[in-house]
Order: structure tokens, then sequence, then C-alpha cells
């Protein structure tokens, strides 16, 4: 059975906003940006003058407002749409073709073996880690961190919106760079198809790693804080330290 827990007080915020910018707007925005740049091949060479037409010398201050929150909220509601549909294109054949271990977790922690994150599982949520579905345990490890660190827990939200960042880049760039190919074998384009092909397919491919890099830091992550926050050994005093070396 699980011991009783005495939870800490935040004295940080919720980062909801910062989660919706990172994970959701931003990839949002890069879209929107992406397809105008696709239809209107001219955008990107007036640039200068595609923002005076949105933002003429006569506009006032409240139409210049309105039109950057219509861009955030249409950047946000694109994001949302993504998280769902980057996850099944993205994330879940992935997972299925790089599943997590118990190998790469001992050396993204630096531990020697995995004996004490089984003990403290078992002993607080009354079953045995299955290191199968690592990535499933993990949400309850995370759980627990907010509940008896809620700071440490806002370092694994911290985590989770720059993975569906990640992962929304990653299927944003798969949709531009699969447009420009389309259009580049069906030579509709301009002389810039090629060069912007290949530009958009080596941010596709960069984002890769990247995305590979945020998971594991996501999971991983919440079993080092799941680690640190159930540790009840005091920090040793330098007199002490020097004695025992």
């Amino acid at each position: 059975m699980a011991e009783e827990l005495e939870t800490k007080q935040i004295s940080g915020s919720i980062p909801f906003f910062f989660y919706d910018l990172i994970g959701r707007i931003v990839p949002g925005a890069v879209l929107i940006l992406g397809v105008l740049l696709y239809f209107e091949n001219d955008l990107l060479h007036n640039w200068l003058m595609t923002i005076q037409c949105i933002f003429p010398k006569d506009s006032t201050a409240g139409y210049a407002l309105a039109i950057v929150l219509l861009f955030f909220g249409v950047a946000h509601l694109l994001g949302v749409l993504l998280g769902s549909m980057s996850y099944m294109v993205v994330a879940s054949p992935w997972e299925k073709f790089a599943p997590f271990d118990s190998a790469r977790l001992k050396d993204y922690l630096g531990m020697a073996d995995t004996r004490e994150l089984h003990a403290r599982f078992k002993k607080l949520f009354g079953y045995a880690l299955d290191e199968a579905h690592l990535n499933k345990a993990s949400f309850q490890c995370s759980y627990y961190v907010w509940r008896t660190n809620p700071n440490l827990g806002l370092m694994t939200a911290r985590a989770d919106a720059e993975l569906l960042s990640a992962q929304n880049l990653v299927f944003v760039n798969l949709i531009l760079f699969l447009m420009s190919s389309f259009r580049l074998s069906r030579h509709l384009g301009w002389n810039g198809d090629l060069p912007w092909a290949v530009c958009l397919g080596l941010a596709f491919f960069g984002t890769c790693p990247s995305f590979n890099y945020m998971r594991k830091k996501k999971v991983f992550g919440r079993f080092g804080m799941f680690l640190a926050s159930t540790s009840k050994i005091e920090p040793t005093a330098p007199g002490e330290a020097a004695e025992g070396v």
C-alpha cells in the first residue's frame, strides 16, 4: 500500500500558455506560412508589400490587434488538430519501430541497474514496473511527481510541450515536403521548386532526430524525477564527504 505523502506548494505557475505556444501555436503558424508560400510564389520576395497590404498605414491599433489574434487563433486551432494527426502518423509508428527499453533508460540516467527503480515503483503503486511499456508507466511517475513536488511537475510539463512541438513540426514539415514534391513532379512550379523541395526535405529529416531526443527526454526524464522525488537521502556535509573519500 502506498505511503501517505505530504504535498508541497507550487512556487511557479502551471505553464498552460507555454504548452499552447510551444506545442500548438508555433507548429500551426509554420503550417500557415508554409501553405501561403506554396500557393503564393512571390510572397517571400515581396514580403514587405504583403505586410503593408495586411497592415495599411491608415489601420487602427484595434484592427492590427484583431489580425494578430486571428492569426494566432487559427494557428492554435491547427495545432490542436495537428496534435492528434501527428500522433497517428509520427508518434505511434515511431514507438512501434523504436520502443523504449531498460538499456537506454539506464544509459540516459547513468544507472548501473534498474532494481531500485523497480522497488520504489512497486512499493508506491502496488504493482511491478513493466519494462515492455515504459512509456505508459512513465505517466504514473509523472502524476506522482506532480503530487509530491509540483515544481518538478512543471519540468515534466515543459518536456511534454517540447515533445508535442517536435512531433507536430515533423508532421508539418512532412506535409510541406510532400506538397512541394508533388508540384515539382507535376512541373507546375517556378524556378525555385527544386531548392524549396530540398530545403523542406532537409527540414523534415532534421526535425526527426529532435523528436527522437525529446521523446527520450520526456519518458526517461519522468523516471529520473520520480527517483529524485522519492529519494530520502540527505545531502552529505562537506566534512563527511572528505572523510568518506
